[in-house]
């Protein structure tokens, strides 16, 4: 469990410098350092409901959960925040962005050798 704490705090700092760089002089949405806990939460509750091969050796999964979360973050932070069109929905673009992903890898991550 510590592991799973220190991989969210390592991805939501990396978060960070993005995040103050991009609202600078605008309002800071901080819901957006959430994504990495919530991603990783997400894909625990997949687990816990059997979706997807179950193996221990799976567990290597929750290292592209996070870091993708990371380049969800940074894709709303420079590429949806620059469209008009979602700008107001960047955020909900990059979680289900990063929900999607994690929905994905766990239906289609095959079950390796342990």
């Amino acid at each position: 469990m510590i592991y799973f704490l220190a991989l969210v705090a390592v991805a939501t700092l990396l978060l960070i410098p993005g995040w103050y760089w991009k609202d600078k002089h605008g309002t800071k949405g901080i819901a957006i350092l959430a994504l990495p806990s919530a991603n990783c939460a997400f894909w625990f509750v997949l687990i816990y409901f059997g979706v997807g091969q179950a193996s221990l050796s799976n567990l290597v999964e929750i290292f592209a959960v996070a870091a993708f979360a990371v380049v969800c973050g940074y894709l709303k932070f420079f590429v949806f925040d620059n469209f008009t069109k979602i700008a107001g929905k960047s955020t909900v673009a990059a979680f289900t962005l990063a929900l999607l992903f994690s929905l994905a890898l766990r239906l289609l991550m095959p079950a390796l050798p342990e």
